[in-house]
């Protein structure tokens, strides 16, 4: 079924503009930051542009709404400027649509002038070593996923996603701090948050007693931010140990509720990681063992390096992303850009993720004409395969969940797309 001309005037609202005076039609794929710092710059710099958001979810904002620690609320509040931006009369957003299968990368290259794909890094960085099958090893990002009411999270799925007693953390950034911070807190901890409590209770985190970080580098090439180790430390009931010392980093003025049972964290330095194993035996039984040699890089460690192992019973992995290419971009072009993390490899802050839209921003400014002869969204209406989602939908699905919210909670999330599409319906009728 393709859109309808009546829906289609809905999400293109009148801007005052005539066809004459639009410069060029941009679409952007991806609701993230990059891909809404990237719509930000191109207002500025480019006069009389009219873009199209492109997106596969029906909710915005990627990596802010599914990524980034439902207990870092001041890291999400940017979406309040992307509020904004989608408030103006020259950007549309379209959610509930994946280009390349609702709707063909090749469409969306005739029908606009510019394509920007700002689809960030969405697969964990695999493991360089031998990991046997049955160890139960998740990748960070799809914890925090989980935790953030993510839909599309694999653990979803899983029959049982309880940790167990000890939980081993593979890195030492910010991540793993984030990973070790949400399943360090008690309940009230999350108060003012939007986690989803189903998922939290579904991992138990209070019955874990231990949790382990191994870092690749030495202590003074450590990758978290000062301030992330110092609010971990914070935590009542937590004692952290590095290199079985124990932290001096305390917060004395923190007050908060204690959990139940008190947590050890310990963080070793120069792990480098040789294998992941299942215990098999009675006295160990569904315990993972992680194996490591002692040295600051491959060049310093031979047969004789010191080895050590580690017991868990679940393994979260913290190394980083890489890109998964999703079957459009792939041949250079001319009108074709990437942005952010799919363009660099490397998932940065919102900082970074600003600096690099504006770049790419640029970029397109530097190869606008006068007047563009394309219709942009307009052209590719005929070709959706399904009713996209507009930004008031959004809206609509945005107050539902702050609705619903329980008490000392800013929202509850939809855990499912069709509880959305649900609430869409509802509002359109």
């Amino acid at each position: 079924m393709s859109i309808s001309t009546n829906y289609l005037s809905g999400i293109m609202p009148d801007s005052g503009q005539n066809d004459e005076k639009i410069s060029a039609h941009v679409a952007i794929v991806g609701s993230g930051p990059t891909g809404c710092f990237a719509a930000l710059a191109m207002l500025k710099c480019i006069p009389e542009v009219r873009i199209t958001v492109f997106e596969a979810r029906p909710a915005p904002y990627g990596l802010l709404r599914y990524g980034v620690a439902p207990d870092h609320q001041g890291m999400k509040n940017v979406t309040r400027q992307f509020e904004r931006l989608f408030g103006s009369n020259q950007v549309e957003f379209v959610g509930n649509v994946r280009i390349g299968q609702d709707l063909p990368f090749e469409v969306l290259q005739e029908n606009f002038d510019f394509v920007v794909i700002a689809t960030g890094l969405p697969s964990e960085r695999a493991l360089p070593v031998p990991v046997h099958p049955g160890a139960k090893i998740w990748g960070a990002s799809q914890l925090l996923r989980y935790l953030n009411a993510d839909p599309d999270s694999d653990l979803r799925t899983k029959e049982t996603v309880e940790l167990g007693d000890s939980v081993l953390i593979i890195g030492s950034g910010n991540v793993a701090m984030d990973v070790a911070r949400l399943l360090a807190k008690s309940d009230e901890g999350f108060d003012g948050s939007d986690v989803d409590d189903a998922a939290r209770e579904a991992l138990a985190p209070s019955k874990i007693t231990r949790i382990t970080l191994l870092s690749r580098s030495p202590y003074e090439q450590v990758r978290w931010d000062p301030s992330m180790f110092k609010e971990l430390c914070s935590i009542p009931g937590v004692e952290v140990y590095l290199d079985g010392r124990r932290s001096t980093e305390r917060t004395d003025t923190f007050s908060g509720p204690t959990r139940h049972q008190r947590l050890r964290v310990e963080v070793f330095f120069n792990q480098k990681l040789r294998e992941i194993d299942l215990q098999e035996d009675n006295a160990y039984a569904n315990q993972i063992t992680v194996r490591t040699q002692n040295g600051t890089s491959d060049a310093h460690l031979s047969a004789e390096s010191p080895k050590t192992s580690f017991r868990a019973s679940a393994v979260i992995t913290a190394i980083g992303f890489e890109e998964r290419r999703i079957g459009f971009g792939e041949v250079p072009a001319d009108n074709v850009f990437r942005a952010g993390g799919c363009a660099t490899g490397r998932l940065g802050n919102l900082a970074e993720n600003r600096a690099l839209a504006k770049q790419t921003a640029q970029l397109v400014a530097a190869k606008v004409g006068k007047q563009s002869k394309l219709t942009g969204l307009a052209g590719v209406a005929p070709f959706l395969a399904q009713t996209p989602v507009s930004f008031s939908d959004w809206k609509a699905i945005d107050e539902a969940e702050v609705t619903r919210a329980r008490p000392g909670r800013i929202r509850q999330k939809f855990t499912s797309w069709s509880e959305m599409s649900d609430v869409v319906a509802q509002t359109r009728s």
